[in-house]
C-alpha cells in the first residue's frame, strides 16, 4: 500500500465510491507519472457498491454482456478473466461466458480487486475517508471540502460521482402509505420479505421494474403484479448479429436534433441491411460521455426533458 505523499503533492478529492468514483480512483493511479494523492470520500465502508452493485441478490444481471464491462479499455477482457479465475460463475457455460449476462454482485468485488492491484503498483497514493461531505468550497488552490466527521480537505480538483439520487414517488398521498405498503425497488431484501400472496403495484416500467419483477418470480410470487407507467415503454431486448458499419465521430459536431435524426437513419439503414438497429447504439457507447459533453447545455436540458426515457430503455 502506498503512503500518503508530500503535502506538496496535487490532490484529487473524488466524492462518492461507487462505481464511478473508483472507476476515476482507479484511472488515476494506473496513469500517475508524478506523485499524487487520490482521495475518495464516501460514507459506506464499502466501496465499488454505489445502487447498481449493492444487490446480492443472483436474479439480478448486469444488463451488458460480460466483455463489455471491462474496467480497462486497453484489457478488454478484463472483466471476464477475473469471472474465471475467482470462478465466479461455475453455472454457466466458460466458452459462452464473455457473451453472458452475469450477476451484478460480482463486479463490485471485481472493481474493489483492481484498485487494489492498481494501488500497490502505483507512484500517486490513495486515501478513503468513509464519511459524508457537507460543504464544497472553491479556493484559490482549488477547493476546500468539510466533511461530517470535522475533517476539512484542500483538493487541487474535486469529481463529483456522486450517482443517482432516489426520487420521491410521483403520485398524491404515497408519503402516507406505511412502510410494508411502500417499498424502493433499490431496496431488495424488502422486496422478496413482501407476501406471495399481496398484490404488488410497481410505480415505472424501466429497468428497476425488470429487478422488481425477477426478484418477485425468484420468491414464487402468486398475486397479481402490476406495472403503471406515464409512457408505456419497456427495456428492449438486447440483440444479437453483426455491427453496423457507422462512424459516430460526425455526431460530436452535430446539435441534439440532428444527432438524433443521423442515429434515425442509420438505425433504419442497420435494418434494411438485416442488421440489429441495436448495433448503432452499440457504436456510440464509448463516446457517451463525449456526446454528452459537447452537447450545450439548452440541447443537455432538452435530452432530459424529452430523450431520455427512450434512450434509458
Amino acid at each position: 500500500m502506498n503512503e500518503p505523499r508530500d503535502p506538496g503533492d496535487a490532490v484529487i478529492a473524488i466524492v462518492g465510491g461507487g462505481a464511478s468514483g473508483v472507476l476515476v480512483a482507479l484511472q488515476l493511479l494506473r496513469q500517475a507519472l508524478a506523485p499524487l494523492q487520490v482521495v475518495i470520500i464516501e460514507p459506506h465502508a464499502v466501496l465499488g457498491e454505489g445502487v447498481a452493485y449493492s444487490t446480492a441478490r443472483a436474479e439480478h444481471l448486469l444488463n451488458v454482456p460480460a466483455a463489455r464491462m471491462s474496467a480497462l479499455a486497453e484489457l478488454p477482457n478484463d472483466f471476464v478473466d477475473y469471472l474465471r479465475a475467482n470462478a465466479c460463475c461455475p453455472e454457466l457455460d466458460d466458452a459462452r461466458l464473455p457473451q453472458q449476462f452475469v450477476g451484478r454482485r460480482h463486479y463490485a468485488p471485481y472493481l474493489r480487486d483492481r484498485l487494489q492491484a492498481a494501488r500497490a503498483h502505483s507512484l500517486a497514493s490513495l486515501r478513503v475517508h468513509t464519511a459524508h461531505v457537507q460543504t464544497l468550497q472553491r479556493t484559490a488552490c482549488g477547493a476546500l471540502l468539510q466533511l461530517d466527521d470535522g475533517q476539512v480537505l484542500q483538493a487541487t480538483a474535486v469529481v463529483l460521482a456522486v450517482g443517482n439520487a432516489l426520487r420521491p414517488l410521483p403520485l398524491r398521498g404515497a408519503t402516507g402509505l406505511s412502510r410494508a405498503q411502500r417499498v424502493e425497488a433499490w431496496d431488495s431484501e424488502a422486496v422478496a420479505a413482501l407476501p406471495q400472496d399481496a398484490a404488488v403495484c410497481i410505480v415505472g416500467s424501466g429497468l428497476s421494474m425488470a429487478d422488481t419483477a425477477v426478484t418477485l418470480a425468484a420468491q414464487a410470487h402468486r398475486a397479481a403484479v402490476h406495472v403503471v407507467s406515464r409512457h408505456g415503454l419497456l427495456p428492449l431486448p438486447q440483440a444479437h448479429g453483426g455491427v453496423a458499419a457507422f462512424d459516430p465521430q460526425p455526431l460530436l459536431a452535430m446539435s441534439l436534433r440532428a444527432r438524433i435524426r443521423t442515429l434515425r437513419q442509420h438505425a433504419r439503414a442497420a435494418a434494411a441491411q438485416g442488421l440489429p438497429w441495436q448495433s448503432v447504439m452499440e457504436r456510440i457507447r464509448p463516446l457517451s460521455q463525449v456526446l454528452w459533453q459537447t452537447l450545450s447545455v439548452a440541447d443537455q436540458r432538452r435530452f432530459l426533458r424529452h430523450v431520455v426515457r427512450y434512450w434509458d430503455v
